[in-house]
């Protein structure tokens, strides 16, 4: 792990040493402090400190690989939250190092996943989980009290991307199987059914609020983004399920995007070994 210093001009600023040398799975920053989270391989989390360089606590409790951790929206970052391949979501605190809360299958009244957890994605402003899984489901829940809101979609492979709106009470989930699904979070429905391409799987999906005029005045629209496996990427409007723009440049899997607004860009990298600027 390695800290760089953005300001001056990406000057090495600490070299973390104190995490494990197996693969880190994730790293996500806290939304305020200059802290981060990774961990991985090793069944473990550490939450790290940019500013020393030390590993300030470690979270023990998974029996599993961690596919990713991240700490929570709705308090600005109180607590933590992870999901692994142990087929559970955990909750902890950070100050403490120790688990609060665990959901997972048969804990409560609604079923929850009997497979590998892939990915998560948090509600910004309700205690809210979406999860993945290997098998292809998805699931939601209240991840304070753990209980399941039960299955809300079933992909026919495994389910790589999931995201939730911050302006509309909806949700997407994507996977290997080459389709999305645009979800409805007042009554956990499916909103749309999008099958952009025939062929390959989704990496990842974010939403995305647009202006139509240039001033910024006009009309919101909310996009989907999703990158495909076969190196597109798609924009979908989640009214009408509807793919508004599709672009080519990768040769390969696309492993992560990210938008810059205030230049109206997006960013891709992918296993082609390059980034392109859209």
């Amino acid at each position: 792990m390695r800290v760089w210093d953005v300001a001056a001009g990406f000057t090495l600023k600490h070299l973390v040493e104190e995490v494990p040398i197996e693969d880190m799975n994730f790293l996500e920053w806290h939304p305020t402090a200059p802290l981060f989270l990774t961990g991985g391989k090793d069944y473990m989390i550490w939450m790290v400190s940019a500013t020393s360089g030390k590993v300030m606590n470690s979270f023990t409790g998974h029996e599993a690989e961690v596919t990713l951790a991240c700490f929570t929206l709705v308090d600005n970052g109180k607590q933590i939250l992870s999901c692994s391949a142990d087929k559970t979501v955990r909750l902890w605190n950070p100050a403490k190092g120790e688990g609060i809360m665990t959901t997972k299958n048969g804990s409560h009244k609604m079923p929850y996943h009997e497979d590998e957890i892939l990915c998560m994605a948090l509600h910004p402003s309700r205690p809210l989980v979406l999860t993945g899984g290997a098998d292809g489901s998805v699931y939601g829940a209240h991840y304070v009290t753990g209980e399941s809101s039960g299955k809300v979609g079933m992909h026919k492979d495994s389910v790589e991307a999931v995201a939730l709106s911050e302006e509309l009470q909806i949700a997407a989930s994507a996977g290997i199987d080459n389709e999305i699904f645009i979800y409805d979070l007042k009554n956990l429905s499916i909103r749309h059914k999008v099958q952009p391409t025939q062929y390959g799987g989704f990496s990842k999906l974010m939403f995305s609020t647009i202006r139509v005029s240039k001033d910024g005045s006009g009309e919101r629209i909310i996009l989907l983004y999703a990158a495909s496996t076969m190196g597109e990427m798609f924009l979908i409007d989640v009214r009408s399920g509807e793919v508004v723009k599709g672009f080519k440049g990768h040769a390969a899997f696309i492993n992560f995007f990210v938008e810059v607004k205030q230049r109206e860009w997006l960013v891709t990298a992918g296993d082609d070994n390059q980034c392109n600027v859209f």
